[in-house]
């Protein structure tokens, strides 16, 4: 069995690369703190998408981990390392007027949680 973890899980294009690994019987790592219900409020959370996944889809197991946390990102792929097969970087802060009112913790966000995916599977995969 293919181990295929997804970052931004939860999230629109996250969900749905969820759901395709899954119908090809892929066992899949989700990454997904709901940082959307911080930028935009508990109405564009996507805590719902979440609890879904968890129910409904075989093979899922959700890490509400913040992949600007390095330490977090690296545990977590030292768990499953061995395992991965594939890594899905879908996580991202999607609201380019929210970019341009506060380009540091978009920038942080996205680059700096690349940043920690790209090392995190260059130790396991060294």
């Amino acid at each position: 069995m293919r181990t295929v973890i997804v970052a931004g899980s939860a999230g629109l294009i996250g969900s749905e690369t969820v759901k395709r690994f899954a119908k090809e019987g892929a066992h899949i790592v989700g990454i997904d703190n709901d940082m959307r219900a911080q930028f935009f409020g508990a109405e564009a959370s996507t805590k719902k998408t979440r609890n879904n996944l968890i129910a409904n889809v075989r093979g899922y197991d959700h890490y509400d981990i913040d992949i600007r946390d390095a330490s977090a990102v690296a545990e977590l792929f030292k768990t499953y390392s061995g395992k991965i097969d594939a890594i899905v970087h879908t996580a991202s802060q999607p609201s380019h007027d929210w970019a341009a009112r506060d380009p540091q913790t978009d920038f942080s966000d996205t680059a700096n949680g690349t940043l920690n995916l790209l090392e995190a599977a260059r130790t396991i995969f060294s």
